[in-house]
């Protein structure tokens, strides 16, 4: 039997541009629509301090679970972009005939505009998830980072803001024998999804939990509604269903 969760701290994110690099492309990069689990790992990380690769087993299923609301619709662009070649070019960097040697023009894709909604939620009664979410919270109040958040790369940073934090028995889980509106994304074969034509339904695979040796432990088949609106499921869910605000969420 899973464990509930305990306490939940919600917080928007929000920038120009999001790139959550697809880990099976390479030339032209792709971007997931939303946030992973392993960037939502690194972003709040960032906010208090931790540095890189020194959180990964802290951010387990046991531990730490992540729901993404979607704000914005989804909206896909393509940019290109000239990225320094890696290889030591022996001093050739410089300008001949208007080009830069050296960089490779490369088109990278994009979400325009994005803002989600994230809710973060304690599984159990974890002392040292507690500490860190006190931390995060102070750090999300006040609108103070340590290290700068960004949405996927350094170049897009993001912004944030602290929207609630529930725990206890302000926390509803929801128990329903018919159909349910979702503002959540959710795992694919959890729920079973009530297909509505003015609905724009996306499915993606996300990287969602490494280990300390950068080795993806799981990966999270999701599906989402991409113009940001509430989608209906039925009566089959096998995931906890959360009533938070005026919006029913589920845990990825």
């Amino acid at each position: 039997m899973s464990l509930s969760i305990t306490r939940i701290l919600i917080f928007d994110i929000w920038g120009d541009y999001a790139h959550f690099r697809k880990i099976e492309t390479t030339t032209s990069p792709l971007t997931y629509s939303i946030p992973t689990g392993t960037a939502l790992a690194g972003l709040t990380s960032a906010i208090i301090g931790r540095t890189r690769d020194s959180y990964y087993s802290f951010f387990g299923p046991d531990k730490i679970k992540f729901a993404i609301e979607i704000l914005n619709p989804i909206k896909k662009i393509r940019i290109n972009i000239n990225l320094l070649g890696t290889e030591k070019d022996k001093g050739n960097l410089g300008r001949k005939n208007g080009i830069v040697k050296g960089c490779s023009p490369t088109s990278f894709e994009f979400v325009k505009n994005p803002k989600y909604r994230i809710y973060a939620g304690v599984v159990g009664n974890n002392s040292g998830v507690y500490d860190f979410f006190e931390t995060l919270k102070k750090f999300l109040v006040a609108h103070k980072t340590i290290y700068t958040p960004y949405l996927g790369i350094s170049e897009l940073i993001a912004n944030f803001c602290f929207i609630a934090d529930i725990s206890g028995k302000d926390i509803t889980n929801l128990e329903t024998s018919g159909n349910l509106k979702i503002n959540s994304a959710i795992r694919i074969g959890a729920s079973n999804v009530i297909i509505e034509n003015d609905k724009f339904y996306t499915r993606e695979v996300l990287p969602w939990y490494m280990d300390e040796n950068r080795i993806v432990k799981d990966y999270a088949q999701i599906m989402f509604e991409s113009n940001a609106l509430p989608f209906t499921i039925g009566n089959f869910s096998t995931q906890k269903i959360y009533k938070i605000k005026d919006s029913n969420i589920i845990f990825l």
